[in-house]
C-alpha cells in the first residue's frame, strides 16, 4: 500500500481534507504531521521516512536536502498555488514529481 504524509498541522488538517481523510486513509497508509505546528526539514525528513508521497501545507518547504535524504518518495503535492520554496530541480534530479493544488476550484 502506498504510504503518505500530510504535512497539516491539526488545525489546518480539517480545513485542507475533510471528508476526504478517510477516502484518502482507505486506499494508502496515510501518515500525519505529529505536532501542533509546522515541520522543520529535519522532522520532515524523518516523519516521512519510507513514504512514497508528501502532501504539503504551504508553509512546508522542499529544499534540496528533502529529496537527497527520502529515496522512497515519488511525489511531493503542494496544497496551494505558489511552489516557489520547493527545490523543483533537486526533486527532478531525484526523480520525484512535483505538483500543486489549490482548493478554489
Amino acid at each position: 500500500m502506498i504510504r503518505v504524509f500530510l504535512t497539516h498541522n491539526p488545525e489546518d488538517l480539517e480545513a485542507y481534507f475533510g471528508r476526504a481523510l478517510p477516502a484518502l486513509a482507505g486506499i494508502a497508509d496515510v501518515v500525519r504531521n505529529p505536532f501542533d505546528r509546522d515541520l522543520t526539514t529535519t522532522e520532515l525528513i524523518e516523519h516521512a521516512a519510507g513514504c512514497q508521497v508528501i502532501v504539503a501545507h504551504r508553509s512546508t518547504p522542499g529544499p534540496a536536502s528533502l529529496f537527497a535524504a527520502t529515496p522512497d518518495l515519488v511525489a511531493m503535492l503542494r496544497t496551494a498555488v505558489d511552489i516557489s520554496t520547493i527545490d523543483v530541480t533537486a526533486a527532478g534530479d531525484a526523480g520525484v514529481v512535483v505538483a500543486r493544488a489549490d482548493k478554489s476550484f
